[in-house]
């Protein structure tokens, strides 16, 4: 090979270097909202470049099931993406329906949003499910804004009503004043004004029509000043923590697993490890289960960490196209295999599982919670549902330094997973919610 052919080859492999380092990052949205709010539609509008028909033909594009095309209700969080030069742009459709809160909270508390829309109806106004969606949206310290719909068919003194009720709420409840933004010199002075990041008390509204477009236009010009929430820069070089969010069975690739990337990197070819297995059971090398959940604490509970081992056969990126690693602070998809005789199938994995390079899991651990609303006096061994980082399950509380908690007390507390173990760190932070009782906390000691 002469000299001008491999200079050649020496600055295409840098171009792939630098191509690989600079990648575009990706920024996520929540869009929530009480249900018939009109949030599958205007995710439909944006993302593809639509206008609605108002019988819904721009949510037919976004819904997934059978029974949300026929209800109009969204009841799983669908993700839908715009890739710009420099951007890609995440949306991730809630439920608004209260039947569906649960997948809601699992979403928000995955900690991974840069951004939360909050969709209002301006004829219908602040409802139930509005108020729980800004509630964790402002407990979890996520930057929000509003998108005032249907502008197109609300009588002008309802849309005025409605506007100032939001304003009034906002100002009551989280000492957040509003602007509304109706045109471009309106968005440009609030950007002068404002770096719409954490820690800003201000909280633009733009009212939109999905039918006529009016709005819509603005609306976008704002997207693209957006900026990435969180820098996971620091976080590239460390151990791998890749989340699932959702698993598939490709007919002829075999198994394959999609989340987002909190930590490390991951290229094909890499062997790590998925877990904590969906039955909780400890297993050795030979797959032979060693104990279960019911012997932790006695002297039958060996501390083997339940994980499978499995290697990285290939990498998708959100828009299906092969690449050779996902960083942190990116989502995507891995066709894994088992490594040895291990079988592992589409029904061992569950939301919430991790791969990791450095396997853990825990059944205890110590948070500090602050209760928000409850109907009840929370004592020990009280049982809510947890969500955090994609898990939900049954924990019990073991102890805590107060005799008994009610609604606006805080506490140190020490949980326990009633079922099977679970991968949590230091410093995350969970919603528990039962009936009537909403908290919130951090987990602060792992057992």
């Amino acid at each position: 090979m002469d000299i001008e052919k491999l200079n050649i080859l020496e600055k295409d492999v840098k171009d792939v270097k630098d191509t690989r380092e600079t990648l575009p990052p990706e920024i996520r949205i929540g869009v929530g909202g009480n249900v018939d709010a009109g949030k599958s539609s205007f995710v439909g509008v944006i993302t593809k470049n639509i206008l609605d028909n108002g019988r819904g033909y721009a949510r037919s594009f976004i819904l997934k099931h059978k029974h949300e095309q026929e209800t109009g209700r969204t009841s799983t969080v669908s993700q839908q993406y715009i890739r710009t030069h420099d951007k890609v742009i995440e949306f991730n459709d809630l439920a608004g329906h209260e039947k569906y809160y649960k997948c809601t909270a699992k979403e928000l508390s995955n900690s991974f949003l840069d951004y939360v829309a909050i969709i209002i109806n301006s004829g219908s106004g602040v409802q139930l499910m509005t108020r729980e969606h800004m509630a964790l949206a402002y407990s979890l310290r996520i930057p929000m804004f509003v998108i005032y719909t249907k502008i197109d068919n609300s009588p002008t003194n309802v849309y005025e009503m409605n506007l100032e009720y939001i304003k009034s709420y906002y100002e009551n409840k989280m000492k957040l004043a509003i602007q509304v933004i109706n045109n471009e010199t309106e968005l440009n002075d609030f950007q002068s004004k404002n770096k719409f990041i954490k820690g800003c008390n201000i909280v633009p509204v733009f009212p939109v029509s999905n039918v006529s477009g009016k709005g819509i236009d603005i609306f976008r010009i704002f997207l693209n000043t957006l900026e990435k929430y969180t820098n996971y820069d620091a976080f590239v070089h460390k151990e791998t923590n890749f989340q699932v969010s959702r698993t598939y069975h490709v007919q002829g690739i075999g198994l394959v697993v999609s989340g987002n990337m909190k930590s490390g990197t991951v290229k094909k070819g890499d062997v790590l490890y998925i877990g904590p297995n969906c039955n909780g059971y400890q297993r050795d090398s030979n797959n032979a289960i060693i104990s279960t959940p019911l012997d932790y604490g006695t002297a039958n509970y060996t501390p083997i960490n339940n994980f499978y081992k499995i290697v990285v056969k290939g990498i998708h990126n959100n828009f299906q196209e092969n690449v050779e690693f996902l960083k942190a602070g990116y989502s995507g998809c891995f066709n894994i295999k088992p490594v040895g005789r291990t079988s592992l199938k589409r029904n061992m994995i569950r939301q919430g599982m991790r791969i990791l390079s450095d396997v853990r899991s825990v059944y205890q651990f110590q948070a500090k919670i602050k209760i928000y609303n409850s109907s009840s006096t929370i004592t020990a061994k009280y049982q809510p549902v947890l969500h955090c980082g994609g898990i939900s399950q049954a924990v019990k509380i073991v102890k805590m330094d107060k005799e008994y908690l009610r609604s606006f007390d805080e506490a140190i507390v020490t949980f326990k997973f009633l079922y099977r173990p679970e991968y949590l760190e230091t410093g995350n932070i969970f919603i528990m919610r039962e009936g009537n009782l909403k908290a919130l906390g951090k987990v602060l000691q792992i057992d």
